[in-house]
C-alpha cells in the first residue's frame, strides 16, 4: 500500500553549523538530515566563501570520520584547530572573541549540506551548545 513512500525523519531546527575557537560543531539537524553518515567528504569554496559536507563511503580517501557508533547527543564536534584557523582566517573573524553560526542548506540529490559562511552570525549566549 505505501510503494513509493520513504520515511521522513523530523529534526527539531535547521540544520546549522557553529564555528568557535573550540572547533566546529554540526547540529543534531544536520546529523540527521545527512542520515547519520559515518563518514562525510568536507569541501570548501574559498572564492564563495562555502563549506559543504557530503556523505561519503568509508573507502574514499577524501572520506572524514562523522558520526561513531550510537552517540546519546547526535550533534558532532570537529576539534581541527587547522581548519577553524583556516575558516577564521578565509572570514576575517577573531574567534578568540565571536563564534559563529550559519544555517545550512540541504540538498538530498547530491545528499550534501551547504554552509553560506558570508551569511554566518555571530553566536548569542542562548546559541551556545
Amino acid at each position: 500500500m505505501f510503494e513509493g513512500f520513504k520515511t521522513i525523519n523530523l529534526a527539531v531546527g535547521y540544520p546549522n553549523l557553529s564555528i568557535t575557537k573550540n572547533g566546529v560543531t554540526f547540529n543534531k539537524a544536520s546529523v540527521i538530515k545527512l542520515g547519520k553518515p559515518a563518514m562525510v567528504k568536507l569541501m570548501i569554496n574559498e572564492a564563495e566563501k562555502q563549506i559543504a559536507i557530503q556523505v561519503a563511503d568509508e573507502n574514499d580517501e577524501n572520506a572524514t570520520p562523522f558520526v561513531k557508533g550510537e552517540k546519546k547527543f547526535l550533534n558532532v564536534r570537529w576539534n581541527y584547530k587547522d581548519f577553524v584557523y583556516s575558516l577564521a582566517q578565509m572570514m576575517n573573524w577573531d574567534l578568540e572573541k565571536d563564534g559563529y553560526k550559519v544555517m545550512g542548506e540541504y540538498f538530498s540529490n547530491e545528499d550534501a549540506l551547504l554552509f553560506d559562511l558570508k551569511k554566518a552570525t555571530k553566536l548569542t549566549v542562548d546559541d551556545e551548545e
